[in-house]
């Protein structure tokens, strides 16, 4: 959560790119970039239930700012992948390329945001941030270190009774 937090504190605008998977953390850790590639045959998923472990690192509100509600309560509790293109239609992702493209098109967005002011960028940056947490405040979840007492709480409580 930490790591999370520290990203969205940067002035900077973060570019986040997929070609691959990102799972659980992975999806997480894109939710903290402002601008965000994958390539067409990326997938995601959101884990952690069916794992049995808490979703953690402040994941829902982001994921709830990111998906609305009803989007992100189907794919943290029923945890199922889903492709580049639905994360796209979703609005999760700016930009779905040919997996041969991805770095370039994070790097086509950079040079971009390189030709603007920093100044003027980092204060939008910023005042996004403001408003994004007005819609879904990030203390709303439970603490990282209650749900990972409570995960090793049933681990326990599984094993004594297996």
């Amino acid at each position: 959560g930490r790591t999370c937090e520290l990203l969205d504190r940067l002035p900077q605008v973060l570019i986040g790119a997929v070609n691959g998977l990102a799972v659980g953390g992975g999806v997480v850790l894109l939710s903290c970039c402002d601008l965000r590639v994958a390539a067409e045959s990326a997938w995601f998923s959101i884990p952690e239930v069916e794992l049995e472990m808490p979703l953690s690192w402040q994941a829902l509100p982001r994921l709830m700012r990111e998906l609305g509600p009803a989007r992100t309560k189907e794919l943290a509790m029923a945890c199922e992948r889903f492709t580049a293109q639905q994360a796209l239609d979703w609005g999760f992702l700016n930009h779905v390329v040919p997996d041969d493209q991805v770095m370039d098109e994070a790097r086509r967005l950079a040079d971009r945001l390189l030709s603007m002011d920093p100044l003027t960028l980092a204060m939008t940056k910023k005042a996004c941030a403001a408003l994004e947490e007005l819609m879904v405040p990030k203390q709303v979840t439970w603490s990282d270190g209650e749900l990972m007492l409570l995960a090793h709480r049933q681990r326990a409580l599984r094993q004594r009774r297996g």
